[in-house]
């Protein structure tokens, strides 16, 4: 209580993991009551991107680490978490890799809009 979903996933993160994440937007609701025999769950899922630290177990995690979108499609995971996923990765293109050794194009503006934001 006291603070947003986004505000909670970044905390939560930093508390199961040590990363710390900048949240985006939301990628799905789940509120089915069956979802989760302990009681009625609802989990929002964020886009998440990892801004610092490095992946190890805390509070309720015994380890924390990355997973190739292969192996987490073999993952036994509780409840309707192996469904989630899969649903989400379906959803996702793989990412293109970036090679270390060239950078990605720098992308200028026109002409016109490099001298306005000159001006000022």
């Amino acid at each position: 209580m006291g603070e947003t979903t986004e505000e909670s996933c970044a905390r939560e993160v930093r508390e199961e993991t040590g990363v710390r994440v900048r949240v985006g937007g939301v990628r799905g609701v789940y509120s089915d009551p069956k979802r989760d025999p302990r009681g009625h769950t609802v989990s929002i899922l964020y886009d998440a991107v990892a801004v610092e630290g490095k992946a190890r177990g805390g509070d309720d995690a015994a380890e924390a680490r990355w997973f190739s979108r292969r192996d987490l499609r073999k993952l036994d995971l509780a409840f309707d978490h192996g469904r989630i996923v899969r649903e989400q990765l379906a959803r996702r293109p793989p990412p293109v890799p970036v090679s270390p050794r060239r950078a990605p194009p720098k992308v200028r503006p026109p002409r016109r809009a490099r001298r306005v934001a000159a001006r000022g």
